[in-house]
């Protein structure tokens, strides 16, 4: 039986916020929220992001615009 999702806290940017003391009981619920449904989340310690999970097709976008900018 699956587990119910987990309710995450969303910011006023839309970014999920993931406490890091949750971070092993919503990794998998992260990621197909970002491969599935291109969601962005942040890891949080103490309220501040520390890291994110973004959708594969933004990290590639990030990735382009940073070599169009380092060929500047």
């Amino acid at each position: 039986m699956a587990k119910e999702p987990i309710e995450l806290e969303v910011a006023e940017d839309g970014v999920q916020l993931a406490p890091m003391t949750d971070a092993r009981a919503v990794l998998t619920q992260l990621v197909d929220d970002a491969s599935i449904d291109g969601k962005v989340s942040a890891f949080t310690t103490r309220g501040r992001r520390r890291a994110y999970v973004i959708p594969p097709a933004v990290y590639d976008e990030l990735l382009k615009l940073r070599a169009e900018a380092a060929a500047k």
